[in-house]
């Protein structure tokens, strides 16, 4: 019998009506496992992030997933039960509750199915797929029926939201391949996988944004080797993520040095590069 892990976004249980959609989706996923739970009389088990053994690192509020022991789950599944995880969490080496940072719930689903060798992960949400640009804005907008990782992490990377860059990335370095489509209808989502025909690859597979970037600017720098390693290093030590980086060229050995980051980590980047800039 194939496994599958499947995640849920907030908007997909957000009342008692999206729930029952869900548990409807779930057993329509794997008729002989429902055979299964009925003859045994047994449902549903629920686990937290740290019973389901996802262990982490202790950086608050920006856990990344260190490593899984799915022994319980196995357990659990060999049982013929349907294992609920929470998502978003997991538990450090000292034993503390931790939460997961951006995307951390479809890490998560992503970091489980590999841990268990699952046959795939399914991303359900409020969007039916991944459109080469977002439909909220272009309603002419069209849906793609799969798309490669590499692709689909340079978009996630520059804002299309139906994805978080880290669960896309671990996807592929394990190839895993990753469904996403909605849970409110029964549309064909997309495939996330390392099998698209070289052939069929365009040049632009999408048009992706993001508003919740910010800009930062440092002006003045000089122009000698080390200078941009102490201020990217002082931000990596405070677990700033840097995307964009951009140096103008260098007039009297003077230079400005543009990068982006989140919106949130705004003010804590300021704190960051003032003793270094």
């Amino acid at each position: 019998m194939s496994l599958i892990v499947q995640k849920y976004g907030g908007s997909s249980v957000a009342d008692a009506h999206r729930i029952k959609n869900v548990a409807r989706r779930v057993i329509r996923t794997s008729t002989l496992l429902t055979m299964d739970l009925r003859s045994m009389g047994q449902k549903t088990i629920s686990l937290t992030g740290a019973q389901a053994g996802i262990r982490t690192d202790s950086t608050y509020s920006k856990a990344r997933i260190t490593g899984i022991s799915p022994k319980r789950i196995s357990r659990e599944l060999e049982k013929g039960q349907i294992v609920i995880v929470t998502g978003f969490q997991g538990i450090s080496d000292e034993l503390d509750i931790t939460t997961l940072g951006r995307g951390g719930s479809d890490t998560t689903a992503v970091a489980l199915a590999i841990s268990l060798a699952a046959d795939r992960c399914e991303i359900y949400t409020d969007v039916d797929g991944v459109y080469i640009t977002d439909p909220r804005i272009v309603t002419q907008a069209r849906k793609l029926e799969e798309i490669g990782y590499e692709e689909m992490l340079e978009m996630a990377s520059v804002g299309a939201r139906v994805m978080h860059p880290r669960a896309v990335e671990l996807g592929w370095v394990y190839g895993m391949p990753i469904m996403v489509a909605s849970s409110f209808n029964d549309s064909p989502g997309t495939l996330i996988h390392g099998g698209v025909p070289m052939e069929n690859r365009n040049k632009v597979s999408g048009i992706a944004h993001d508003f919740n970037m910010a800009k930062v600017t440092v002006i003045g720098v000089p122009d000698k080797p080390g200078i941009a390693s102490a201020i990217f290093e002082s931000l990596a030590r405070a677990n700033i993520s840097v995307d964009t980086i951009v140096q103008n060229a260098s007039i009297n050995r003077i230079t400005d040095l543009t990068f982006t980051v989140a919106k949130s980590d705004l003010n804590k980047t300021m704190e960051v590069i003032k003793p270094v800039a």
